[in-house]
C-alpha cells in the first residue's frame, strides 16, 4: 500500500477521515482512531504527529517566580529610568508659577510583584489599580527629580503623586505636578 495523505484515506463506510470543515492538514481524530493498523502505517509521519500533538494536554501556564534580588535590580533601573524621565518632561510653561504644571511617565514592567516593590504597596492578593503615592515615598523610591531652570529650580509640587498599573499590559504610569519652588 502507497503512503498516502490522511485526508485522501478512506475508510469502510466510504467516508474519508478529515472532515468537509477541516483543513487538508487537520486529522478528524474520532476517524483515526477507527483506522486499521496497516491503514495507520500507511499515513504519512508528518499527519500522525499533528494527531498526537493535538491529543497531548497542554499544562495550565506556571508564572515565573522572581527572587528577591532581581526585583530589587529591575526597581531600581525602573526608578532611575522614571527619574530622568520625569526630570526631562520638567519644562517651563506658566502653570510653574501656581506649581500646577502637569507631568506624566509611562513605563512597563515585567511582572506584577516589580510594580508593588516600586510603590511600596505591601504583598496583598489583589493589586490597586490607582495608588496615590505620598510625596515622602515617592522621593524616597525615585529621588527628587528637578530642573534648574534660569533664575529658579523646578520641583514636584503636589501632595503626592498618582500611579496606574494596567495588568493587561503590564504598564505603569506616575502622574503629578511640579513648578517653581517656594519662595519664603
Amino acid at each position: 500500500m502507497s503512503k498516502r495523505s490522511l485526508v485522501d484515506t478512506p475508510l469502510e463506510d466510504g467516508s474519508h477521515v478529515a472532515n468537509k470543515k477541516s483543513k487538508p492538514s487537520e486529522i478528524d481524530i474520532p476517524k483515526l482512531l477507527k483506522l486499521k493498523e496497516d491503514e495507520i502505517l500507511s499515513l504519512p509521519q508528518s499527519d500522525l504527529a499533528d494527531a498526537l500533538i493535538r491529543l497531548r494536554p497542554v499544562p495550565p501556564a506556571v508564572p515565573e517566580v522572581w527572587s528577591p534580588e532581581k526585583i530589587r535590580a529591575v526597581v531600581k533601573q525602573a526608578a532611575d529610568l522614571a527619574y530622568k524621565g520625569i526630570a526631562s518632561q520638567m519644562k517651563w510653561t506658566p502653570s510653574c508659577r501656581s506649581g500646577t504644571a502637569r507631568f506624566s511617565y509611562p513605563c512597563a514592567l515585567p511582572n506584577e510583584d516589580v510594580f508593588r516593590a516600586l510603590v511600596k504597596i505591601a504583598d496583598t492578593k489583589k493589586t490597586p489599580k490607582m495608588y496615590k503615592l505620598p510625596k515622602d515615598v515617592f522621593f524616597s523610591v525615585f529621588g527628587q527629580p528637578q530642573k534648574s531652570m534660569r533664575y529658579d529650580t523646578l520641583f514636584i509640587t503636589g501632595d503626592h503623586v498618582n500611579a496606574r498599573w494596567n495588568p493587561d499590559d503590564k504598564e505603569f504610569s506616575l502622574s503629578g505636578t511640579f513648578g517653581k519652588t517656594e519662595k519664603a
